[in-house]
């Protein structure tokens, strides 16, 4: 009885060894004519019909046994170092919104520096702690805090 080996060959398979490092150095020249990721998406028409025209043509140019008739740009996002960054970022905006909105209102009522700044000692201060704060060139004055 003579033995018949089967073997399997994927799609992924095909695409590995006849396109893919072709593919990926033309997506990243397509990708990189555009600033970020908004750009992109506001151009994801042309930018589809760009990607799609370039996997058909490798295809052919590197004689890949499918025949490709379509493709279709799909899972297009940021890289999470960009998006951890643009987060930083978004946080820093937010800091600074507050911080200008306290100095508005300390200029607005001179009055809510006292109030800010007990209230900046009450929560920076522990049971038995002292503090000594000089405020604009008066005398050192010292507390006890005891909660």
């Amino acid at each position: 009885m003579k033995m018949i080996q089967v073997g399997k060959i994927t799609l992924n398979d095909v695409y590995s060894r006849f396109a893919q490092m072709t593919i990926r150095g033309k997506m990243r020249e397509i990708f990189s004519q555009y600033e970020d990721y908004d750009a992109i998406m506001s151009n994801y028409a042309r930018v589809n019909k760009e990607v799609s025209a370039m996997v058909i043509d490798t295809f052919k140019r590197c004689k890949v046994p499918l025949n490709l008739t379509a493709g279709q740009l799909s899972n297009v996002k940021t890289d999470g170092v960009v998006l951890e960054a643009l987060n930083q970022q978004a946080a820093a905006k937010a800091n600074v919104d507050v911080i200008n909105r306290v100095g508005a209102a300390i200029r607005a009522n001179p009055g809510y520096l006292e109030k800010y700044k007990w209230d900046m000692i009450e929560k920076i201060s522990g049971k038995g702690v002292n503090l000594t704060i000089v405020d604009g060139g008066r005398t050192p004055t010292t507390y006890s805090v005891n909660r």
